[in-house]
């Protein structure tokens, strides 16, 4: 049995049926990486933040459900859930700055998560968020827990997160954009510290960016997303060698530094095309994409591709 599941999964506007992340497939087993890329807005983050079960204001599942070692994560009460996020599965958010709470020290915010799922004296709680501190690269612990979050780097303050994130031991962590506003030393640093930690705890990760030199580096398999939907999955070096989406095709022409500029602007998601959302921009121009939706099509037991061209 998979130890995550996501089936699809469909997000949208309160309201009306507008949806954002539409019919999301994927799963995972223990201790493996699902790289997740895409654009800006394409529903990575989204994804990401449902399988918390957290939505944004004014955004609500339409159907799918997340199963977590078998378990619905769409159909257990509130206080169930309570106990999961942070312990179970934690997330690191992709601005740290904004994400820390700038009033309360990095000692205050990791001793958060501690007192809500560990039954820790004081004394137990302090030596615990050094240990963490410690763990994730942050030289003299007892002095830097006392910092406020302005005051640290921006790379310390990342590393900060993800002590937070590390403090409740969850099984799953999802990283989302952890990189993003650091220099490519400091990318660097973070995304070897991660590799550390996946194997040193025996995590499953799921790494979400819009990087294909960062997924490749961590990611057992990629989850290609545009325009909320997923176009391609496949085992990470699988997708590099033989992508078969236009889109991904681009995407790794762009990375290896190919001349090949995307034409026109990302779709609409409030106003898709009724046939292949990709159609405007795709350079196979086929007939069938104009008129209809290409479903996620199987290729072999390990590929799948929403595209015309293998129907």
């Amino acid at each position: 049995m998979n130890f995550l599941e996501v089936k699809d999964l469909t997000l949208g506007l309160k309201g009306a049926y507008l949806p954002l992340v539409e019919k999301v497939s994927f799963s995972l087993k223990k201790g493996q990486t699902l790289g997740i890329v895409g654009e800006s807005g394409c529903g990575k983050s989204l994804t990401g933040l449902s399988l918390l079960r957290l939505f944004p204001p004014g955004i609500i599942p339409y159907q799918g459900n997340i199963f977590l070692d078998g378990l619905s994560l769409f159909e257990i009460p509130e206080r169930e859930l309570y106990k999961i996020r942070g312990k179970r599965i934690a997330i690191i958010l992709q601005d740290p700055l904004t994400a820390l709470n700038p009033v309360l020290t990095i000692e205050e915010q990791v001793e958060e998560v501690l007192k809500v799922h560990f039954n820790f004296s004081k004394k137990e709680r302090r030596e615990r968020i050094y240990q963490l501190l410690s763990e994730v690269g942050i030289a003299e612990p007892k002095i830097r827990a006392r910092s406020y979050p302005h005051e640290l780097s921006g790379g310390l303050r990342q590393r900060a997160m993800i002590a937070m994130a590390l403090a409740g031991n969850p099984e799953i962590l999802i990283a989302d954009e952890p990189t993003t506003a650091l220099d490519p030393t400091l990318q660097i640093q973070i995304l070897e510290l991660l590799k550390i930690l996946k194997e040193e705890r025996q995590l499953t990760l799921i790494f979400i960016t819009h990087d294909l030199a960062l997924v490749r580096y961590l990611a057992d398999q990629i989850a290609v997303f545009y325009a909320g939907e997923i176009v391609e999955i496949a085992p990470t070096e699988v997708l590099f060698q033989n992508p078969l989406h236009p889109y991904t095709q681009t995407l790794i022409s762009i990375f290896e530094k190919v001349e090949v500029p995307l034409k026109t602007l990302p779709v609409n998601l409030l106003n898709k095309p009724k046939g292949c959302r990709y159609g405007e921009r795709c350079f196979l121009d086929c007939k069938e994409g104009h008129k209809e939706h290409p479903e996620l099509l199987q290729i072999n037991s390990f590929h799948r591709v929403r595209c015309w061209k293998y129907v």
